[in-house]
This record gives C-alpha cells, structure tokens and sequence, in this order.
C-alpha cells in the first residue's frame, strides 16, 4: 500500500521503521473485525490504530525499495 501523500526523497528523509517494531505494533494491534459490543467510537479507535501501523509498514516498504536494503 502506497503512502496517502507523495514523498520527495530528494527533501525529505523518512524514518527508520524496524521490522521489530512492525511485529510488535501487529501483536498489540491485531488487524480484525470488531467485536459484537464495540461501540463506534471503540471502532473508529481500532480503525485509526491499524491505519497507523499500514502507514509504517508503508513507510518500511518504501524506504526498501528506494534504497535497495531493509531499513534499521
């Protein structure tokens, strides 16, 4: 998944985003369907935690491609 705004390499730098950290940001915040008693706000919370851990995977995925190796 690509990232919602467009990135200048040439200006700015993204940050390290370890694989770690994307392990663990997946066990904290698993990526499921919500409960039956979950309210809306309860899901618009786990809507924004998994959008938050696309994001840095994304981040991860493009620092890769562009500079050939795995971020650290």
């Amino acid at each position: 998944m690509p990232l919602d705004l467009p990135v200048n390499y040439a200006t700015e730098k993204l940050p390290p985003v370890s694989e770690e950290l994307i392990i663990w940001l997946k066990a904290v915040y698993p990526d499921r369907l919500p409960d039956v008693e979950d309210d809306i706000e309860s899901i618009r919370v786990k809507q924004g935690q998994q959008q938050v851990v696309r994001t840095l995977i994304s981040v991860r995925e493009e620092t890769e491609n562009v500079f050939g190796s795995q971020a650290t």
